[in-house]
């Protein structure tokens, strides 16, 4: 089943897909096929709605971008998934502890297996030092996010905010 827009994309419903009405594109063809036998797309949304469906769809993907895994740290992949950044946290607690203790932060407390199964030595100091990391990294995807979501606010056409969809296509596709 398929979804018609405010633009001229069509939405692939079983997928969400966008897809563009070129009759070089192979699903819009597939498209313009289940429409002649008879077939009939679900209206488009009002502008609104598809403003709000687009800004939940902004929000998911800098979620999922916030925790996915491998996340690189001091060039090394560390996996990220909620078990991992448990052990992380608990990890940086320990390197808190070891600071308060007089511990150096060059000294290493761990062996970490990484998320290709090579290893790190970690210290007082790069267990520290991961939190920053971790907010850099959360940062970026809520600026993008928010980056996307102030161009939709000031979209006002269809046509612009296909455009913002089109972006957030390209942003899921760069990962």
């Amino acid at each position: 089943m398929y979804k018609l827009t405010t633009g001229t994309s069509i939405i692939r419903l079983s997928d969400n897909a966008c897809i563009p009405a070129d009759p070089a594109n192979r699903d819009y063809q597939e498209y313009l096929a289940w429409v002649a036998v008879g077939n009939t797309p679900e209206p488009a949304q009002t502008l609104t709605e598809q403003c709000e469906s687009l800004r939940i769809a902004i929000n998911a993907e800098r979620d999922r971008r916030e925790m996915a895994t491998p996340f690189i740290y001091q060039d090394s992949p560390f996996d990220y998934d909620e078990k991992s950044r448990e052990r992380l946290n608990k990890a940086v607690q320990t390197a808190q502890t070891a600071k308060i203790n007089g511990i150096p932060p060059e000294t290493v407390i761990t062996i970490w297996t990484l998320y290709d199964n090579t290893t790190k030595d970690m210290t007082v100091q790069a267990f520290l030092d991961f939190p920053a990391a971790e907010a850099d990294r959360s940062n970026a995807q809520h600026v993008r996010a928010r980056e996307l979501k102030e161009q939709l606010d000031n979209a006002g056409t269809a046509e612009k905010v296909a455009e913002v969809e089109n972006l957030l296509e390209a942003w899921k596709a760069e990962a």
